[in-house]
């Protein structure tokens, strides 16, 4: 597997509690409008009953809606000299005089039926309690492993509220766990449109461009950003992260520093700046050793690695020098590895090698590939491997791999032609060997602090360094490995495994196990 990318992962950042005005709930029916919550209700309909039953102009009123006013009734309001026994307020019998009592019993009992049906009616919810509701429970769905069923409850959601802005954050932020990155990104610029300053919006923007190997947009959202809240803390560690993948690491530090001046005991500052320092080092030197051995019929074998790294703007770049050992011949190797950037989303991987000797190791080798990120944390490789053994080896080497949270996963297959003489002349067939392996990273460099296991199956040359690896036939293997970094400048690697493997036509099923030690140290 070629040098492990980052894919640092963010949890849902805490979603911000917008609130929206209550609505006026307003009940009509065939003209009549009630205010249905307020104190002007209970006042005319509770202390008011009799009199609204003795004064139909007071009825009329309220048809008309013209009579609701806080800390009064209807007769109040209408005839306030009546209610105080004052001289010119009329009496009941010039009231009936003026105004023809076309109101019945039955319809004045109904109007005050429908006025208490409405005072004392339950208030309606609000939009407030529904948004708080339904980003609780998708938050749920979605941090418990049921992002379908929250995307599918932010839908709905969505489909009755357009314009709610939370909502439709959160619906972005679950996509990109998803690695839906477009359609995330659609969602969040929607929000952005209307509230450029929207820091959940733009947080969860900058986590999907980083996600979709697109730092580079990811550091300018966040500068411009940083540009209208220059104090914000979440903002700069974004922009630092960004900084980072660009490798722009001395930068980063300056963002830190900036945040650190804010806020001097920010754990997230301050662990970022000490990774910073100990990913800085530009040189790493490694010491491998090798140990294989049989069931029985095939001598054992060791073998020596010593490699220096050295990280570059262009990609890493790595010299080894191998010693292997074996009935009771020995052989040395020359190798140099080099991992180019080619863009955002593309890299490379180049070996060549050479053996003076080639006693155990191929007179020359050579192997190249090309990887490419696609949606969904996917990833796809082909490549391409000549060995000089003999009149040389070719095999090829397609691959997929799949970066899903803290986990990687590849399959990759190896595929060998096979040149045979046969009395109709040449014939080739074409020996296959697929390898499936997954590693779960607890660190974030991608390079070091996972555990791994590996299992693999078929005909066809796989890792072959040495000539005891050619000499395998067929064969099903199983692989652990650990990984682990201390003392911030040191790591250690750990790999064991077996294989049940078919040498010739009369060395079957042998059983072949190895064991491998690395240290490294970085500076």
């Amino acid at each position: 597997m070629p040098e492990g990318r980052r894919k640092s992962r963010t949890r849902l950042n805490n979603m911000q509690n917008k609130k929206e005005d209550n609505k006026t709930v307003a009940v009509s029916l065939a003209g009549l409008r009630m205010p249905s919550r307020t104190k002007c209700a209970e006042a005319m309909f509770i202390g008011s009953l009799a009199e609204l039953m003795l004064h139909p102009l007071a009825g009329a009123q309220v048809a008309n809606g013209q009579a609701a006013c806080p800390g009064k009734t209807l007769l109040d309001q209408e005839y306030p000299a009546a209610t105080r026994g004052e001289d010119n307020a009329p009496s009941s019998t010039g009231l009936a005089r003026r105004v023809k009592p076309k109101i019945s019993f039955w319809i004045v009992t109904t109007l005050a039926v429908i006025a208490l049906t409405g005072a004392f009616a339950p208030a309606l919810p609000s939009d407030e309690p529904e948004t708080e509701y339904t980003l609780t429970q998708a938050r749920e769905l979605a941090t418990s492993g049921h992002r379908v069923e929250a995307l599918r409850l932010l839908e709905e959601r969505l489909a009755q509220s357009p314009d709610d802005s939370d909502s439709r954050v959160l619906y972005g932020i679950v996509l990109s766990w998803e690695g839906r990155y477009d359609e995330s990104r659609e969602q969040l610029r929607r929000v952005l449109a209307k509230s450029p300053n929207y820091g959940d919006a733009l947080l969860a923007l900058i986590n999907v461009e980083l996600w979709s190997d697109h730092p580079d947009r990811a550091e300018q959202i966040a500068r411009e950003a940083i540009q209208h809240t220059p104090d914000n803390p979440n903002l700069l560690l974004a922009h630092t992260r960004a900084l980072i993948a660009l490798n722009r690491n001395s930068e980063a530090v300056m963002t830190l520093d900036r945040l650190l001046a804010l806020e001097p005991r920010n754990q997230q500052a301050l662990q970022m700046r000490r990774r910073i320092q100990e990913t800085s080092r530009q040189w790493e030197v490694s010491v491998d050793y090798d140990y294989e051995w049989f069931s029985r019929a095939v001598q054992p074998q060791n073998e020596v690695m010593l490699n220096l790294k050295r990280r570059t703007p262009l990609g890493s770049l790595i010299g080894r020098y191998s010693h292997a050992n074996r009935f009771s011949s020995t052989s040395n190797q020359l190798e140099v590895d080099f991992y180019p950037r080619i863009r955002p989303g593309t890299y490379a991987y180049l070996n060549v090698g050479y053996s003076p000797d080639a006693n155990l190791y191929p007179r020359y080798r050579f192997g190249t590939d090309v990887y490419q990120s696609l949606k969904g944390g996917f990833e796809v490789s082909m490549g391409y491997r000549r060995l000089g053994f003999g009149n040389g080896v070719n095999i090829y080497t397609p691959s997929l791999g799949n970066y899903h949270g803290n986990w990687y996963f590849l399959v990759r297959g190896f595929l060998t032609p096979n040149t045979f003489l046969t009395p109709s002349g040449g014939s080739t067939r074409i020996s296959r060997t697929a390898i499936f392996s997954a590693r779960r990273y607890f660190g974030e460099t991608g390079l070091h602090d996972f555990v791994g296991i590996r299992f693999g199956r078929g005909a066809g040359l796989a890792q072959a360094r040495t000539l005891q690896d050619v000499e395998v036939l067929n064969s099903t293997s199983v692989a652990a490995e650990i990984d682990k970094s201390f003392a911030r400048r040191w790591s250690v690697s750990f790999t064991g495994g077996a294989s049940l493997e078919d040498r010739s036509p009369v060395l079957r099923h042998i059983w072949h196990y190895q064991a491998d030690g690395t240290l490294y140290f970085r500076f």
